[in-house]
């Protein structure tokens, strides 16, 4: 190694090392650990998912790690982990990405065995939701798994995470010829037949992900992995409703759908298999809301839907931007041109965050932020105000209670950030 190229690897390091501050491991797996740390130069928690130095020493392992952080910074929705950087930490490489503070669907499923159906389909929408964003942008996940599905804590928020195997349709695989990535649990019928993993393969792993939520268990439960995956091979899977009698007829021929051997017999993607779900939701007998509070290990988690966003923004190009860019981040957006509708708005629903802008007719943006503010519905909403940075009203923006300040003309990658920001507690 020259020494020019012996100094930057110093300076890489040593700019590594004053950037982020490592808190504390919140994860282990067998490719490493994953630490909530703090990113100086972004200035917000982060999740450092680390690549052991013996298995960094596998080209193959160091070539999916940085494919990794290559095809997830593609996806840009709010139910995927955002993905940031690829950087050296004291000869440790790590991964960079978006942290989220909550309980995972196998922690869930564990605590609680099975989940309501409602709360199942509320899951389910925003996972699917999130899938699709990723095949959208051609990438399969091919380890979709409740381990892998973080739900936080206060906004209810579905994130789809890991995406250490994922790959981009199309692609020349990385993987040696005979060797299977993934849980075997949860693996796709071609996958474990050693065969090429495409969309319709997540779709699979989605089957099995809604088996597991609604009835606690694993279609292809066995003890030990060898006798698991031979039963996933050669078996037709039980109908769900052998553990649960209940549940509907639309949702347990969804899951046999999406785990029929046959890719072409599945679900054509996962949203057509959410339009199917939330086309036949009408047929439960008594529909419970989508949305519902569930007591975790003592952690109260909000759980259902996709986020709400209420954008009232004076500007009608500026409102449609900011309203287009939460839908493709995974929004459900009620929009408004007068403050007064707005204000009515925001006390008859609870929304996950609301965009107001100064200059609103009927009621300015910032006196509907300080109305909001002493609301009991809307007092602790996330509240993020558009304003004009000539007019120097930030000072009072936060007065108002403004949680946080975009300036006009709105730029969508800041706004992204600030949405990503307010949905990941």
């Amino acid at each position: 190694m020259t020494n020019s190229v012996m100094e930057s690897t110093a300076q890489t390091a040593v700019a590594s090392r004053q950037r982020f501050t490592l808190v504390e491991v919140i994860g282990r797996g067998g490719m490493g650990e994953v630490w909530k740390a703090w990113d100086g130069e972004l200035e917000m928690e982060v999740a450092l998912k680390s690549l052991r130095p013996t298995v960094a020493r596998d080209p193959n392992v160091l070539a999916r790690f940085r494919r990794e952080a290559r095809i997830a910074r593609r996806i840009k929705h709010v139910n995927v982990a955002q993905m940031y950087d690829l950087v050296e930490l004291d000869g440790v490489r790590y991964l960079s990405m978006e942290f989220v503070e909550g309980k995972t669907l196998k922690e869930i499923v564990a605590a609680k065995r099975s989940v309501p159906v409602h709360v199942a389909l509320g899951f389910m929408r925003q996972i699917c939701s999130g899938v699709q964003a990723a095949h959208d942008a051609e990438v399969i996940h091919r380890d979709l798994k409740p381990h892998n599905i973080m739900v936080t804590r206060r906004h209810g928020r579905i994130c789809v995470l890991d995406f250490g195997i994922a790959r981009e349709v199309g692609s020349d695989d990385l993987t040696e010829v005979g060797v299977i990535l993934g849980s075997p649990q949860y693996l796709s019928y071609e996958q474990l037949c050693g065969r090429e993993a495409t969309p319709l393969s997540d779709i699979y792993q989605l089957g099995i992900l809604l088996y597991e939520l609604v009835t606690g268990i694993s279609p292809f439960r066995a003890p030990g992995v060898s006798a698991s995956t031979l039963r996933a091979m050669r078996e037709v899977p039980p109908d769900p409703r052998q553990h649960e009698p209940r549940l509907p007829t639309f949702l347990a021929d969804a899951i046999v759908r999406c785990l029929s051997k046959y890719p072409e017999d599945r679900f054509a993607s996962a949203s057509a298999l959410w339009a199917h779900l939330d086309g036949h939701r009408v047929e439960l007998e008594a529909e419970a809301p989508i949305v519902e509070t569930l007591d975790v290990d003592s952690a109260s988690l909000t759980l259902g839907g996709a986020p709400t966003a209420l954008v009232a923004v004076a500007s009608e190009q500026e409102r449609k931007l900011v309203a287009d860019r939460l839908t493709r981040l995974g929004c459900v957006v009620t929009e408004h041109a007068d403050g007064q509708r707005a204000v009515e708005a925001a006390w008859g629903a609870r929304f996950s965050l609301v965009v107001l802008s100064a200059g609103l007719p009927t009621v300015d943006g910032l006196t509907a932020c300080q109305i909001l503010r002493r609301s009991p519905l809307a007092s602790t909403v996330p509240i993020v105000v558009v304003l004009d940075p000539a007019e120097g009203r930030d000072a009072f923006a936060r007065e108002a209670g403004a949680s946080s300040i975009i300036h006009a003309p709105v730029n969508v990658h800041a706004l992204a950030k600030t949405v990503r920001e307010i949905l990941a507690g």
